[in-house]
């Protein structure tokens, strides 16, 4: 089992009768071949800064949006109080008669 391992540690598993190998670290694979590179870098500024003013573009729109439905809501209910109101005034409705 020399040289089976690429990358790593050949172990024999008695319990199993079959060989296994412990890869290094960044290593992976069933003999330890693949390569991940596991490096990570930090935010820049420039990402966060970007992000913030994203979030705060879809917090206004949704703002906007809200107010915008809420004010054609309101538009709307009031014009038809005030259809109501004109009928009522110009005589539409049938009067008791004395």
């Amino acid at each position: 089992m020399n040289g089976y391992c690429l990358h790593g540690e050949c172990i024999f598993l008695v319990d199993m009768n079959e060989e296994y190998c412990k890869c290094e670290l960044g290593y992976a694979g069933v003999r330890c071949e693949h390569f991940y590179l596991t490096v990570q870098q930090p935010l820049s500024k420039e990402y966060v800064a970007l992000t913030v003013i994203l979030a705060l573009l879809v917090v206004l729109l949704c703002a906007g949006s809200v107010y915008y439905f809420w004010r054609w809501y309101r538009n709307q209910k009031s014009e038809k109080s005030r259809k109501e109101y004109e009928r009522v005034t110009s005589g539409d409705l049938a009067l008791p008669q004395v």
